[in-house]
């Protein structure tokens, strides 16, 4: 069977690479489909590859043939004189080259560090560090940022963004209607009862869907009541038909649908890091745009309906929280019990006692869980709660761990340039539409600051599907300027 299997990735990678020969933009733009994909993978001289992995290798190592077929037919010249870096561009992709070249050095020190071999707690266990490491390295660090590089060159037009953004959610649904049936069936695969899909963690899909639930959120909204085509004073109505765009159109179905699918999915990842983490950013989201609305149309009435509406919103997702699992959402707050949070806090005091005592350069790529196996007792001075733990549980720990300093001071600096570049359209784009660069850029840093709220509690990176996201998303940010198109895709 697993032969069968190999054959058939095989047949599907050598068939997708060859669609790309015929159609790269689109082979290109179609990569976040692929996304869960993660899942299956193959030996290939005796490295584990998975197919994403194989996707972006593959359309990288074409994208180089042109670019070098293209080099011959124009001449070396002339070809340099036009890249970013030499032409005078102040476009983010190329500020953003430094800290990226950073981060990966912080990943080969982290690649460096790694241990070849950890004896694990029982004395007989082998963790191969070098082995994680080098895995790590290849998937989590390299393929992303090849990935992010063939968005930059093949995303001419602002649409594409979207484009992508819907590959990504079709991903996301098929997922969601697995954890759904998960639900229905009551087939769960997490001892604790919660919709999980094909991962073995119900965190793994919050993770991965977070940034979608806010995504079909924007386009619910837009498909409904767009700011650019609201009268004076009737910000809180909703009407159903608007000029070129009506609520009819199957399209905007298609958003209403997927979006109650994915929350009500959320809802059953009982993931509440994830919920807060949409709460925030769309309060984030939604707050601009419309403060921008009012500031533009000069209305000094309060919106007190929109703020009423909102929170009725708001409540009922939360009593809908609350009925579906009572017990999880008290034990949050019952330290001196076994749970999510007492968990967490014995997680963090091991993991900053690792940072203390390697600030500079880490522990190397991948190796908490057997660090955090063999220290656990020393450094808490009595047996975890949990003796197998992947990560710290928090985003910007585990980026200094796994990168050293080095390696977070380039993940800083990334997102200090990622919002650099949304800054100045955080005053204009309530009135862009959806496929004009304001509005894409913004959304994209809502969709940034559900990662970075949600790294607080969990590690929204260090995972094949969760390093491409990010990777996505930072594409959509750095869109540049002037890639505008007419019509929304």
């Amino acid at each position: 069977m697993e032969g069968i299997l190999s054959v058939f990735f095989l047949v599907f990678a050598v068939g997708y690479l060859l669609f790309a020969l015929k159609s790269f933009d689109e082979a290109v733009l179609a990569l976040p489909l692929f996304f869960p994909t993660y899942l299956w993978k193959v030996q290939i001289s005796g490295v584990p590859f998975t197919l994403v992995e194989v996707l972006i290798y593959g359309l990288f190592i074409l994208f180089l043939g042109r670019f070098v077929i293209r080099l011959f037919k124009s001449g070396l010249m002339p070809m340099i004189k036009k890249l970013p870096i030499f032409n005078g561009s102040k476009e983010c992709p190329c500020r953003l080259m430094w800290p990226i070249l950073l981060f990966v050095a912080g990943a080969v020190l982290g690649l460096l560090v790694a241990h070849d071999k950890i004896v694990m707690m029982d004395g007989q266990t082998i963790f191969y560090g070098k082995k994680v490491a080098f895995g790590i390295f290849k998937a989590w660090i390299i393929a992303p940022i090849l990935m992010f590089a063939l968005f930059h060159a093949t995303v001419k037009k602002s649409g594409q963004i979207l484009k992508m953004f819907n590959y990504y959610t079709v991903s996301v649904v098929f997922l969601s209607l697995w954890g759904l049936f998960q639900v229905i069936s009551q087939s769960y695969t997490t001892p604790d009862a919660r919709a999980s899909g094909p991962f073995e963690s119900a965190n793994y899909l919050a993770l991965y869907m977070a940034p979608a639930v806010l995504y079909m959120l924007v386009r619910v909204k837009e498909s409904v009541f767009s700011v650019i085509h609201l009268e004076k004073y009737s910000l809180w109505k909703i009407p159903f038909k608007r000029r070129k765009m009506p609520l009819e159109h199957p399209e905007n179905f298609l958003f209403i649908f997927a979006f109650l699918i994915l929350l009500l999915v959320l809802l059953f990842t009982k993931s509440y890091a994830a919920m807060v983490a949409v709460f925030c950013s769309a309060v984030f989201y939604f707050g601009l745009e419309y403060l921008e609305y009012y500031r533009k149309k000069d209305v000094k009435k309060f919106p007190w309906k929109m703020v009423v509406l909102a929170g009725m919103f708001a409540a009922a997702v939360m009593l809908a929280v609350f009925l579906i699992d009572s017990s999880k959402l008290q034990a949050i707050f019952q330290f001196g019990m076994r749970n999510s949070s007492s968990v967490r806090v014995e997680v963090y005091t091991i993991a900053l006692q690792l940072l203390k005592d390697n600030w500079f350069t880490g522990i190397g790529l991948g190796q908490f869980p057997a660090i955090y196996q063999n220290e656990a007792v020393g450094i808490l001075g009595h047996v975890p709660y949990e003796w197998n733990m992947l990560h710290p549980h928090n985003l910007y720990l585990t980026m200094w761990l796994y990168l050293g300093l080095p390696g977070f001071a380039a993940f800083l600096w990334i997102i200090y340039l990622l919002i650099a570049q949304c800054w100045q359209n955080l005053k204009t784009f309530a009135f862009s539409r959806i496929n004009e660069v304001p509005k894409i850029r913004v959304l994209g840093l809502a969709m940034l600051l559900i990662i970075l709220v949600h790294g607080c509690l969990d590690t929204p990176f260090f995972k094949n599907d969760l390093a491409l996201l990010f990777w996505l998303v930072a594409a959509a940010i750095v869109l540049p300027d002037g890639k505008s198109q007419k019509t929304v895709k």
